[in-house]
């Protein structure tokens, strides 16, 4: 079992080593930013998809950094 990996899942046939949230809230600004290796990504869409906590987190960051980057943006 690979660390921070727990129970196998199938997807499309292949084996996937599930994620913990912990792991995904610890990685989720480098898959926001798009600089994680394919099988971690692949490990992290995988848990967005099951875990309804997880990706309300990456929406919200999603949202922050979108808002962050408009230039119409109001000061707080």
């Amino acid at each position: 079992m690979e660390k921070g990996g727990g129970p196998q899942a199938m997807l499309e046939g292949k084996a996937i080593v599930e994620i913990s949230c912990f792991e995904v809230w610890r990685r989720i600004s480098d898959f926001v930013d798009d600089d994680v290796e394919p099988g971690l990504k692949e490990r992290l869409e995988f848990h967005f998809g099951r875990c309804k906590h997880c990706k309300a987190l990456l929406d919200g960051t999603r949202n922050v950094i979108t808002l962050i980057g408009d230039e119409h943006a109001f000061d707080i």
